[in-house]
């Protein structure tokens, strides 16, 4: 684990290093995806929770029960064929559980009667209500993880994402006579995110520095600001490329050495550790470390890690090429 643990560093230390962003200059953030599981736990749906586990694990548990409620869905033609196992490990898993029970809950309700297993929560329409509500909060907050997941994102886009959610946060309460529930899911976005919106003002001068108001920006950047703003040609160019392309092409380090130093701070940021998730799923995938590579040294490992996680698909045909094979003596 030390191995892998500095194998990563190594790469991300690369990367600032490809940047030329010192290790003072590094914005630190919570990772703005576990920050978001964090807040939809403000939710109350444990006595929910324990109703659809429970149900679910006496129908799928049992061999039995479990063919007989797929005979039944099959006889009676129900839009689906099975209700689905919640994970703690998958994020996504609980709306998706969620949904599923929902939408099968008559279907459920009369085997559940068969069963000698009576379920009155199903037969409550304040409760069956309060699910409902629950099914489409999760599935939003299932999307917000998407997209937060999406790969190349900056991390002024990861907080454009989480901003647009809370804003319909807002909206969602104020359609509501009861809000309770959002009110408590709002709050609790707002103070858990606190870190983020402290970086508002930079994110918004970083994505728009074309636009943005020069007289607020800090005053080391105002000269910087001034210059783009006036010159029709870097104006052109920014509505034309990526982001990251326009201030590593077109703003030179000479005469903008300031907003190359703070969009450097910027870009070398990520938001989020699912990268650093998903490359020790990859790791586990690959096999890179197994019973099976004992002999494995760091400096392969160092190489097998960048390969890893690299997005880049190297040209086997066009490097064996370019090597001569032994010839038989």
């Amino acid at each position: 684990m030390v191995g892998l643990r500095k194998g990563f560093i190594g790469i991300l230390n690369e990367k600032a290093t490809e940047l030329n962003v010192q290790k003072g200059d590094l914005i630190a953030l919570h990772c703005i995806i576990h920050q978001q599981n964090l807040s939809s736990k403000s939710i109350r749906l444990q006595n929910f929770m324990n109703v659809v586990v429970k149900t679910i694990n006496f129908i799928r548990s049992r061999g039995l029960n479990h063919r007989q409620f797929k005979a039944f869905l099959d006889e009676i033609s129900a839009e689906y064929n099975d209700v689905t196992y919640y994970c703690e490990i998958k994020r996504l898993s609980k709306g998706k559980m969620l949904k599923r029970f929902y939408e099968l809950r008559n279907e459920i309700a009369d085997f559940m009667k068969i069963k000698d297993k009576p379920l009155s929560e199903l037969s409550d329409p304040k409760w069956i209500c309060d699910l409902a509500f629950l099914v489409d909060h999760t599935s939003y907050l299932n999307d917000l993880n998407l997209k937060l997941q999406k790969q190349g994102q900056l991390v002024n886009d990861l907080y454009s994402h989480l901003k647009a959610f809370q804003i319909k946060l807002r909206l969602w309460e104020s359609q509501m006579l009861s809000g309770n529930k959002l009110k408590l899911l709002s709050k609790q976005f707002s103070n858990i995110f606190s870190d983020f919106k402290n970086m508002e003002d930079c994110f918004s001068l970083f994505a728009t520095p074309t636009k943005c108001n020069v007289q607020n920006a800090p005053i080391h950047l105002q000269m910087e600001l001034i210059e783009i703003q006036e010159n029709s040609l870097l104006k052109s160019k920014f509505e034309g490329v990526e982001l990251c392309d326009f201030y590593k092409k077109y703003l030179e380090e000479d005469n903008f050495p300031q907003l190359r130093k703070f969009a450097r701070r910027l870009i070398c940021a990520f938001g989020s550790t699912y990268k650093c998730e998903q490359f020790f799923s990859l790791m586990k995938v690959n096999k890179i470390k197994s019973t099976h590579r004992t002999r494995l040294t760091d400096d392969n490992l160092d190489n097998s890690i960048s390969l890893c996680i690299s997005g880049i698909n190297p040209n086997i045909d066009g490097l064996v090429s370019q090597i001569q094979a032994q010839v038989s003596h």
